[in-house]
């Protein structure tokens, strides 16, 4: 069966909802997001993202992107670009979700300068340290912080690939 978008969604525990842990935790959904389209071998060019507000409401925007992508970095510009584009401001936040739709393959193309095959190569090999010794093993230090806000669980029967 074809898969047509892929994203992941988390309500963060009501201590780490302040303004400090967006960032980080909107960095490693999108890792995550980007962790499994490479798993996939697929790229995205939509991108949708949605933050609910702990004082209610939310804000919601997508966008699509000039190249298709599949770096969990390039995600996350992309939804802070949304932030910052509609100058929403919040203090507190209760959930967040990235999806990346519009999927492909990923392109055997190579570039003309060769950057996109230097990015894939430390994706690689990012994926291949962090499936040896344990997700996040290894990490950009933008969601370091996160990593106190995440408790590993899985929505039961969420995930159609696992």
């Amino acid at each position: 069966k074809e898969i047509k978008s892929m994203g992941h969604m988390y309500t963060v525990p009501k201590k780490f909802r302040a303004r400090k842990y967006f960032e980080p935790v909107l960095f490693r959904l999108s890792e995550m997001v980007g962790e499994r389209l490479r798993k996939k071998q697929l790229m995205g060019k939509t991108i949708f993202f949605y933050v609910r507000f702990s004082s209610g409401g939310g804000f919601g925007k997508s966008k699509r992107t000039s190249d298709f992508i599949w770096d969990g970095r390039e995600i996350f510009i992309y939804c802070l670009s949304m932030i910052k584009d509609f100058n929403v401001k919040f203090e507190k936040f209760a959930a967040i979700s990235v999806t990346l739709a519009s999927l492909r393959p990923i392109s055997k193309q190579r570039s003309l300068f060769g950057d996109v095959e230097r990015n894939k190569d430390i994706l690689e090999a990012f994926d291949k340290i962090n499936k040896k010794y344990g997700r996040f093993t290894i990490c950009r230090a933008k969601m370091s912080s996160a990593k106190d806000v995440f408790r590993d669980s899985i929505g039961f029967g969420r995930i159609k690939e696992l």
